[in-house]
């Protein structure tokens, strides 16, 4: 089975300027460009053919960021990202499509430090899918996230995703942000102009074509949006979850130091 990697880093991070005064995908985590974590994840999981969806903007440092961390990617340019993150989806999967034929695209979303275990779980379920187009890795038990700002997930009992959102009243899982999705969407791109990846996914999900890999409850991962999750990743009670993606991944060892003083965290 042949498999790509997507790194989604088009944003402009509107909340993160708002908190620190510059866009989430320029932040660094112990050092460590936040970008460089699903990157090595994906290496990490096996992954060899690697894009990064960039911006106008994001385009010059992405590149800097990844040289940085010894990582070969190519940077796949989306003119219009304000379109949504979905259209960024289809927008990229549409250039990896026309570079080759992979059976599938593990993505990752740019402002999220996930474990290289949760990639490998991803691609390693992915044979198992059967006709459905959108795999979402869901953790039924997340110890590290904001619970009311996570995307959640109403499964089904076969695995299947009935429902996801913010707002769900009832849920069985949260959504980590590593995702699995067919080329084939790409047929999707000329018949939407704004959209949403939870808008592909719930309409798929109404197809019974959208479903959830488990198995992953209580993971170290987490995402960092704003001054609180990134305080929270380097003195707070989720600084672990940096530490063992370091410690787990191919990132070269000059990258792996403090970056912050932490006063009585030590």
């Amino acid at each position: 089975m042949s498999v790509s990697g997507l790194v989604l880093a088009a944003g402009y991070g509107t909340r993160s300027l708002r908190s620190l005064g510059v866009e989430k995908q320029r932040l660094r985590v112990h050092g460590v460009p936040l970008v460089c974590y699903p990157l090595a994840a994906l290496v990490s999981a096996g992954v060899t053919s690697l894009y990064v969806a960039v911006s106008a903007r994001s385009q010059g440092y992405i590149a800097e960021y990844s040289r940085e961390c010894g990582i070969d990617a190519e940077l796949v340019l989306v003119p219009e990202p304000w379109r949504g993150n979905g259209y960024t989806l289809l927008y990229s999967l549409s250039a990896i499509a026309s570079r080759g034929s992979p059976e599938w695209v593990v993505v990752a979303m740019s402002d999220h430090i996930v474990h290289p275990d949760m990639a490998r779980a991803i691609v390693h379920a992915l044979g198992d899918a059967g006709r459905r187009l959108y795999m979402i890795l869901a953790d039924r038990e997340p110890r590290f996230v904001d619970y009311g700002e996570a995307t959640k997930l109403r499964l089904g009992p076969d695995g299947g995703i009935l429902e996801a959102g913010k707002g769900l009243e009832r849920a069985d899982a949260v959504d980590t942000g590593v995702h699995a999705v067919r080329p084939s969407l790409v047929s999707l791109l000329n018949r939407v102009y704004m959209v949403e990846i939870i808008d592909v996914v719930n309409g798929l999900a109404r197809h019974g074509l959208s479903g959830a890999v488990t198995g992953v409850d209580g993971a170290p991962w987490i995402d960092v949006d704003g001054y609180e999750d990134l305080y929270t990743v380097e003195c707070g009670h989720a600084r672990i979850v940096p530490r063992v993606s370091l410690d787990d991944s191919i990132l070269p060892a000059s990258l792996h130091s403090s970056g912050v003083e932490c006063g009585g965290w030590g």
